[in-house]
């Protein structure tokens, strides 16, 4: 400030020289105040300015904030929603993409590919209809949306759906190409499970619906078979002719059941079962089954523990691995079979669990075939070589037992599978009840009420129950029965009913039969699935019950069986 003092006394010495002394001394008052004044002024426009920069400054920081803030929550919402950002300029060919897009094409971040090297990560079956697509978008006809396969770098294949638009400048010139790419590789796997499922499901209805019929056809083969054989010499040729047919017979219940099992809709007598000890059974028919130049390693871990399932079912799961096993192996190799514990936070059942597993070192699978593994029908063998049943009554037994099944394979490494089954706690699930073994001696004299609408079917019954000395009377559904239930003057000991027939069914019959005469055993009979049965009525479990198709010897003791425990 003295300097300016200083040139302003200068300047007005000069300026004013002339004046009288208190003028002067006026002016110069005069031109301190004015400087002191336009000072003040500066120094409150500067004031003024230096706060309205930090507002300015504030705002600034604050809007970066704010966009961070949203540049962060919109990554985190790409990366939630598995869909990336993507736009690309004209003018140049450079794509730039958000952080998800990179993740989702497995490039390295901060990289920044072309158009034409984008169009390259495309699966080469899926590129041209992608091309066909973005030149569409290009030339202004219309924006598409799409799904296609990318490789990405390391190999791996993920399936993608991409939507973009054409941004354009004033006058309608396509300036970029914008869009999104969503990973939608695990929404397509359970689509495709859902539709596998669903056609799984759709040939178990079918299964299911043929398998009363079928099964009605294959009991009365089976019982006449049986007759025939009594009935003629077994050094003859008839013999060896009713054996074939009856064989002939054997095969289409087995597909029957095969049906049944995959659609899970079988009968199952589950208890508990030692998986070692099955495995130790089946050794005589592994070797049957496996040729020589197959190395058969078991590693059965000791003391595995148990599970609660169908034992016969079991042995079919291991011996249809088993010679799926062999025929991938036609020039010999090595079959592991192996048991072992899993805890439960290592098991798929998310409950303790008991692994049998099956490995081979065969041909191996490849993704295609891998994924209709355990479709019914289903074969890479030749014609007559295979029903295309083995797998997919494997995953149906599985399933129904209340297991997992996986499978991973690749061409020329092999293939193993992986079942677990939840392990059998002690007390949760009731044992079946011992059967006594069944008496050949002495004839029958108990008399036996047969009720079941299928013609063929119940003469054979009948004629079985007449040849061991039983007295039988015969009805065609539930209001015959009860007819000549109320006709009669002695007792029936025992009602032997279809469960499903037309009009009234077994249950109900069995339930008018109980308030007339509670005395008077009943033992059930069906050619259907279990679903089908329980529509008309649970049967209580260890309620006496037969499975078509069965021989007349397996319907005697069975029969013989029930009353024996009325005596008992």
């Amino acid at each position: 400030m003295e300097n300016l003092h200083s040139l302003l006394s200068r300047q007005l010495k000069k300026h004013y020289r002339a004046l009288p002394t208190d003028e002067f001394l006026l002016a110069v008052d005069a031109a301190y105040r004015q400087a002191d004044e336009e000072r003040a002024l500066l120094e409150r426009s500067l004031e003024l300015t230096s706060q309205e920069m930090l507002r300015d400054l504030d705002e600034l920081r604050r809007a970066k904030e704010a966009l961070w803030e949203s540049q962060s929550f919109l990554e985190k919402a790409q990366e939630a929603a598995n869909i990336g950002s993507w736009a690309v300029g004209f003018d140049g060919g450079r794509v730039k993409l958000s952080k998800e897009c990179f993740r989702i094409l497995g490039l390295d971040a901060g990289a920044e590919p072309t158009f034409e090297r984008f169009a390259d990560m495309v699966h080469p079956d899926d590129r041209a209809p992608y091309l066909r697509a973005r030149e569409s978008a290009i030339r202004g006809v219309s924006a598409y949306e799409i799904e296609y396969r990318i490789v990405r770098p390391d190999g791996s294949v993920r399936r993608v759906r991409s939507r973009a638009d054409v941004v354009r400048d004033k006058a309608g010139a396509a300036i970029k190409l914008i869009g999104i790419l969503q990973d939608v590789t695990e929404r397509h796997e359970l689509e495709e499970r859902l539709r596998q499922s669903q056609k799984m499901e759709a040939v178990g209805r079918l299964a299911g619906g043929i398998a009363h019929d079928f099964n009605n056809i294959l009991t009365a083969m089976k019982g006449y078979c049986s007759f025939l054989k009594g009935a003629v010499p077994k050094d003859g040729v008839l013999f060896r002719d009713v054996e074939e047919i009856e064989k002939s017979a054997d095969r289409a219940a087995t597909l029957t059941h095969q049906l049944l099992a995959f659609s899970r809709k079988q009968v199952l007598k589950p208890e508990v079962v030692d998986v070692n000890h099955v495995i130790g059974g089946l050794e005589g028919m592994m070797r049957c089954l496996i040729r020589e130049d197959i190395d058969v390693v078991t590693r059965l871990k000791p003391g595995v523990g148990r599970i609660k399932a169908d034992p016969g079912q079991i042995a079919q799961v291991l011996m249809n691995l088993i010679i799926n096993a062999r025929d991938a192996m036609p020039n010999g190799g090595r079959l592991v079979i192996e048991t072992d514990d899993v805890a439960a936070d290592a098991s798929p059942l998310g409950v303790p669990a008991v692994m049998l597993e099956v490995t081979d070192g065969g041909s191996g699978m490849d993704p295609e075939v891998l994924a209709h593994a355990f479709e019914p029908f289903f074969t890479t063998k030749a014609v007559g070589k295979g029903t295309g049943l083995g797998l997919a009554t494997v995953y149906g037994i599985v399933s129904q037992s209340g297991g997992h099944i996986a499978v991973a394979s690749s061409p020329g490494r092999g293939t193993r599978f992986t079942i677990q089954f939840p392990a059998f706690a002690p007390g949760g699930m009731p044992d079946a009840p011992d059967v006594p073994a069944v008496s050949e001696g002495g004839k029958a004299s108990e008399t036996v009420l047969v009720v079941e609408d299928e013609d063929g079917v119940r003469k054979m019954i009948c004629r079985s129950l007449l040849d061991q000395g039983y007295r039988v009377e015969a009805a065609a559904d539930g209001e015959e029965a009860l007819r000549l239930l109320e006709a009669r003057s002695g007792p029936i000991d025992l009602v032997l009913t279809d469960i499903i027939m037309p009009g009234m069914n077994g249950r109900a019959l069995a339930e008018r039969i109980a308030a007339r005469a509670p005395e008077t055993r009943i033992l059930y009979m069906s050619g259907y699935p279990d679903d089908v049965i329980a529509r008309h009525g649970v049967l209580e479990p260890g309620t006496p019950f037969l499975q078509k198709p069965f021989t007349p010897r397996l319907l005697v003791e069975t029969l013989r069986e029930v009353l024996r425990r009325v005596a008992a």
